[in-house]
């Protein structure tokens, strides 16, 4: 299959994976808010924001796996992809113990740190937070086999999983929570499902790449070494990754209130999931991107770099630039009158977003390049300034939940911009060409289509449900329009016609 088949594959069934999320997630969250009510539902944020960091347990050998896996398979080197894979495992059943003891540390001060918690919820937080402990520690394993997926191109299989995965856990959400099962019972779903996920990917594992061998013994201490050493700069990366999306959480537990944390995490749980599905789409594009740097191919490096930035564009200004212009109307919607205070905090994430996707693929080529040094300390600029400046404007200017989304804001715009100067430089693309060529086609692409959404706006009258899906069954077959004649080439739009006839055919 050639690699065009293979992309059009994996972005496909990352569309269909997160497009089933984003159902569920639309569905479920009103559900879930409503059920829980804003103080329950703030916990169970904060709670969910705490795993992220507790996660860290595992040290950053995540991604050092998936250079290494991806570097050996391009030299076809078998023997050393068994050896990462059960050297990996081991180290994570050996953090997975540590994490635990965090949780116990956790749990312990919780009600020191924050002091706004009403006492009624304090057993259910203590529960729920060991049941969450013992999610993420089978979330170790059950992303190491997902990362052997992803790097034998088998998104596919990796969305089947996810989407079985996902159904599950709306299942059981709503069995507990009609039940009153609270907190811990959504923690014990999350539990079984990512129980049931990780079985099933090891099973898949098994039968579409036969030449892995689970034998624990085959794992060496210098491969962990220089997995860690590669992954040294990818742990300082992902502490400020996490505190970059989980640290405003955090930060509005300990300031503000649960309510508060409730309204803000209604705003970056679509954030979230908006960016998850621009970032998967570009995930398709990570294992080649690495495989050609590793063999310093210059010119396949360059034209994936700038097309798959190009793509990622596209997929992303719809969503953010729509957050912006119709996302208080969709909140009222989706949540009721009381949360339309999100809105606020919506537009400006939003609105960080459009150049922090613009970057998206530089994290790739700094790990293809093994300047992973650089990804890391772009990702914890941005989380320095974000933490000084959400402190700065909540506590010393009292700027509220719009604080912290400004806080975010700032650093987001500038460290993104920099970051994609930089990588564009280390593929050795000009950077005038570069603007010449992608970034003015973006531009042109996001004011048009901003325009529309507003004129759109405007135009048809706002009287429920109808109303809406109408403004965005418009505006985006409008997009799509706009996409095909200003964004892609020619010969981008003859390759994609070929490879929709061919596989009609």
């Amino acid at each position: 299959m050639n690699r065009l088949r293979v992309y059009a594959r994996n972005l496909l069934a990352n569309w269909v994976g997160y497009g089933v999320n984003l159902v569920v997630m639309f569905f479920l969250s009103p559900f879930v808010v409503h059920q829980l009510g804003s103080v329950a539902y703030g916990i169970w944020s904060l709670l969910i924001s705490i795993s992220g960091f507790l996660s860290l347990a595992e040290l950053g050998v995540g991604g050092g796996l998936g250079q290494y896996l991806n570097y050996h398979l391009a030299k076809r080197e078998i023997r050393r992809v068994n050896t990462v894979i059960n050297t990996s495992l081991v180290f994570f059943f050996m953090s997975g113990l540590i994490m635990l003891m965090g949780v116990a540390i956790v749990s312990t001060f919780f009600t020191s740190v924050f002091k706004n918690i009403p006492d009624r919820y304090l057993p259910a937080i203590r529960m729920s937070m060991f049941l969450i402990g013992f999610q993420l520690w089978v979330s170790f394993f059950y992303a190491t086999f997902n990362q052997i997926l992803a790097s034998i191109d088998r998104f596919d299989l990796q969305n089947i999983v996810k989407i079985l995965s996902i159904l599950l856990q709306a299942g059981g959400t709503v069995w507990v929570l009609t039940a009153s099962g609270g907190i811990v019972g959504l923690a014990m779903v999350q539990l079984i499902s990512g129980i049931c996920g990780m079985l099933v990917t090891v099973i898949l594992v098994r039968r579409v790449f036969p030449e892995f061998s689970l034998r624990p013994a085959s794992a060496r201490l210098e491969c962990f070494r220089e997995m860690f050493g590669f992954s040294l700069w990818s742990f300082v990366g992902k502490i400020a990754f996490r505190m970059l999306y989980w640290m405003d959480i955090v930060l509005i537990g300990i300031l503000l209130t649960p309510k508060h944390v409730a309204y803000y995490s209604i705003a970056a749980m679509l954030i979230m999931h908006a960016r998850g599905f621009v970032i998967q789409s570009s995930f398709i594009l990570t294992p080649q991107i690495v495989k050609d740097c590793a063999l310093r191919n210059w010119n396949a490096l360059q034209n994936i770099f700038s097309r798959g930035s190009t793509m990622v564009m596209a997929i992303g200004i719809p969503m953010f630039v729509g957050f912006i212009v119709f996302g208080r109307e969709f909140i009222n919607l989706w949540m009721g009158k009381e949360y339309v205070i999100s809105y606020q905090i919506l537009a400006i994430l939003s609105l960080a977003q459009l150049p922090s996707i613009a970057s998206a693929l530089t994290g790739s080529v700094f790990s293809g390049l093994h300047k992973v040094h650089i990804d890391a300390g772009f990702t914890l600029l941005q989380c320095v300034l974000n933490l000084i400046l959400s402190i700065l404007f909540v506590s010393g200017f009292h700027m509220g939940l719009a604080g912290v989304a400004w806080g975010t804001f700032l650093p987001r715009v500038v460290v993104s911009l920099i970051a994609l100067f930089v990588a564009v430089r280390m593929v050795k693309l000009s950077w005038r060409d570069f603007v010449n060529t992608v970034l003015w086609r973006w531009v042109i692409l996001l004011a048009a289509f901003w325009i529309i959404c507003l004129c759109l706006d405007t135009v048809v009258i706002k009287n429920g449900w109808f109303s809406f899906t109408v403004k965005v069954l418009a505006a985006s077959m409008i997009y799509v329009g706009l996409v095909w004649q200003g964004l892609m080439s020619n010969v981008e739009r003859k390759q994609t016609l070929s490879l929709v006839f061919s596989q009609a055919a």
